[in-house]
């Protein structure tokens, strides 16, 4: 009735214990062995419907079978286990009973030897999950834990206290089980007559629960973990979203939601919607569902959408349609169609890696802090694209007008406009492309010239060829930097105006047929690279390379390109006009060539190699002037005018008399026993204005390094006429 202590040997086959006080106390040989426990040996101990008592266990006993309980799971009523002599340990076999048990806090009992037991050092406490095992109940609990034997939420032996949870306490559903909870019926852990509402469901990281379609009431809702709805609800005051959650489109939620998780839609349920609300962190839209917006759909980092997703309703244009702020990613699967009046905002890293079909009837937005693919179809009444990275089209962008503002942008698809296409970049053609337009095309502006590449992205792909197509008679395109011809067929329009240098490649580039050898000396042909000229030249003209980055590939072996202009359109160059290999003009139509006149020839060319040239008409870009453009190894094919089909060379240079000198000049390109004099441009006096640069000088030697000026150059043999004024001339005179 009181204690029992052994410090010798002691063993019973059943002992009952009827506390006569407060508490009852069995003390065991001092140690913590099974061989010291054995010392005390009880077959069966009973200490049975004993209310607001203590066991007290001290040291180590040994029990095959035991039985203990209180009253009932209340305050007072309960039978408390616990130690009071630095340690409790239970060596206990497999037969034992509890009810109405409450382990004290301070309790270090430890149970021992039982199959069950997940005890594994001496100091161990006793836990919940111990005792539930056997179906023990421990007391009246300040928060449920679910231990998941199994997957049913009424099953007492799932829950850490042995008891289903009841309203007005925090559950929690812990991380790292095997099994989680499934309802079979709703839920309801709101206490309605306090005051103060304590109750919670909080599901940690790893850890989940599925509501199974049934409806759960929660005063506040804390998950960082998974909560799958089935179509079920959801009724509480706060929820707050770290983790997933998984819904059908049917569900009803009520609560003010915090997100900064994940939200997935999947299901093919008819008339779903958007049922989590208007504002996601990230929402990923899985295959077949074909939810419909109410309000619109904004997502702060990323969304995924699936096979499949439709949306067709029309919407005030108030309101957002889809809205992607912040940093995140738009990626989808494929056939996926948005249509709608509404406005479409995109900011985030935009993915569209197959068809995506995106109709508004306002203005599309996208805002991205990485890259933006298209691969399918976006039209909207005005396409804006803000990209810190690449910006990609493979599909089609159509649009009154586009703005794409990347530093990198490239194209192997449609861009259609109404009126205007402006891009701030670097454009490089990749594949088969189509840019349709009402107005203008520009690629970068005065203050921040870009350039357009038509060229495959490396050697062993096929030509990226582009059709160039106006949709009116004003239509042109503007290219503020360069344009650069690799690898392509261009099919141009429409009038074009260059900013800085055009350069047109076709043909091998080593070889004994290289576009770079003269076919009829085997000469080095002048190339666009300076470093690759036969001659010195210090003209500003001249680039060090070709316009290029990583996004393109200009070491071809062979160069492929075509390039037609229509009947009555002019490409105007405001710098270098270089073209090799790449016949120009056709039978059929007449165009145009500006470049820069023949007096600013030091600070730009205009050559053409290796090709036919017709019907091309060549006129200074600027007034007054004139231009000329200069060829080698070119056939003429008729109707040009201001093409040099000859090439000026020296020839028939002799002393008339002891101070002059007459100068001819013939053409380089005749064959060798013809040469025909040929006339050298002076239409804006050229000739002289060569003289005045002092840099014409005679008997040069090493006794007199600068040579001799020459005190004149003249028109007629009596050095009484200057060239000036006297047009073009195949023969002058130098007087010293």
């Amino acid at each position: 009735t009181k204690s029992l202590t052994n410090n010798g040997t002691f063993q019973a086959e059943k002992v009952y214990l009827e506390p006569s006080e407060k508490n009852i106390t069995i003390t065991g040989n001092s140690g913590v062995t099974e061989e010291i426990a054995n010392n005390t040996k009880i077959t069966e101990l009973y200490c049975e419907n004993q209310a607001d008592k203590n066991l007290v266990i001290n040291n180590s006993i040994s029990v095959e079978k035991i039985a203990l309980s209180g009253i009932e799971n209340a305050s007072g009523k309960r039978l408390t286990v616990k130690y009071d002599n630095g340690i409790g340990i239970v060596y206990l076999g497999n037969n034992y009973e509890a009810k109405y048990l409450f382990l004290a806090d301070d309790s270090l009992v430890t149970i021992k030897n039982a199959t069950i037991t997940v005890c594994e050092s001496d100091t161990q406490h006793i836990s919940a999950s111990n005792f539930v095992e056997k179906g023990w109940r421990l007391g009246d609990p300040s928060e449920f834990i679910w231990i998941g034997k199994t997957d049913d939420w009424n099953d007492p032996t799932n829950w850490d206290y042995g008891t289903v949870p009841t309203p007005g306490k925090p559950v929690k559903i812990p991380t790292g089980l095997t099994n989680y909870p499934v309802l079979e019926s709703d839920v309801d852990l709101i206490d309605e007559t306090a005051l103060t509402k304590e109750d919670s469901l909080i599901i940690e990281s790893g850890a989940k629960i599925n509501f199974a379609g049934n409806k759960f009431s929660v005063t506040n809702l804390e998950n960082s973990g998974e909560v799958e709805f089935k179509g079920g609800s959801i009724s509480s005051t706060s929820i707050n979203n770290s983790g997933t959650v998984i819904l059908t489109g049917k569900e009803e939620i009520s609560g003010e939601i915090s997100e900064s998780g994940t939200v997935i839609y999947s299901g093919t349920e008819t008339d779903a919607k958007f049922s989590w609300g208007s504002n996601y962190k990230n929402l990923e839209i899985q295959d077949g569902f074909t939810g419909s917006f109410e309000n619109g759909v904004i997502v702060s980092d990323s969304l995924e959408i699936g096979n499949g997703f439709e949306i067709t309703e029309k919407l005030d244009n108030s309101k957002n349609l889809l809205e992607i702020s912040g940093t995140g990613t738009l990626s989808n699967k494929e056939n996926i169609s948005i249509t709608s009046t509404g406005s479409q905002s995109f900011n985030g890293k935009i993915n569209l890696s197959k068809i995506l079909n995106i109709t508004s009837d306002d203005k599309l937005t996208i805002a991205t802090q990485s890259d933006f693919t298209n691969a399918g179809n976006i039209l909207a009444v005005g396409v804006e694209v803000n990209a810190t990275g690449i910006f990609t089209n493979e599909g089609t962008i159509a649009s009154k007008d586009i703005s794409i503002n990347s530093p990198t942008v490239n194209l192997a698809g449609t861009i259609n406009a109404e009126t205007n296409i402006s891009i701030s970049g670097n454009l490089y053609i990749i594949g088969e492309s189509s840019i349709s337009f009402g107005e203008n095309f520009f690629v970068g502006t005065d203050e921040n010239p870009k350039d357009i590449y038509i060229s495959a992205l490396d050697s062993n792909n096929e030509a990226a060829n582009v059709n160039f197509i106006p949709k009116t008679e004003v239509a042109k395109i503007q290219i503020y930097g360069n344009f650069a011809l690799f690898n392509g067929d261009v099919s141009l329009g429409t009038d074009l105006v260059v900013g800085k240098d055009m350069i047109l490649l076709n043909g091998k580039t080593s070889g004994e047929n290289s576009i770079y050898k003269d076919s009829m000396t085997g000469f080095d042909l002048f190339k666009y690279h300076l470093d690759d000229r036969p001659v010195s030249c210090n003209l500003e003209a001249f680039p060090t390379d070709i316009p290029n980055n990583e996004n393109i590939s200009i070491s071809h072996e062979e160069y492929k390109s075509t390039f037609t202009v229509e009947d009555e359109k002019t490409i105007s160059v405001d710098k270098n006009f270089y073209s090799n290999g790449v016949n120009l003009g056709t039978d059929e139509n007449q165009w145009t060539l500006k470049i820069p006149a023949n007096d600013a020839a030091t600070s730009s060319f205009a050559e053409c190699y290796n090709a036919t040239i017709t019907n091309c008409e060549v006129d200074a870009n600027t007034s007054p002037g004139s231009a000329w453009l200069s060829t080698e190894n070119c056939t003429d094919g008729t109707g040009n005018t201001n093409v040099a089909f000859s090439k000026a060379i020296f020839a028939n240079v002799a002393t008339i008399s002891d101070n002059i000198i007459r100068v001819s000049f013939v053409d380089g390109n005749s064959p060798l026993d013809e040469k025909p004099e040929i006339k050298i441009e002076n239409s804006c006096n050229e000739i002289s204005s060569w003289m005045e640069t002092d840099n014409f000088r005679f008997n040069i030697s090493s006794e007199l390094p600068e040579g001799v000026a020459f005190s004149g150059i003249f028109a007629n043999p009596e050095c009484t006429e200057t060239t000036d004024g006297k047009g073009d001339l195949s023969t002058f005179y130098l007087k010293y």
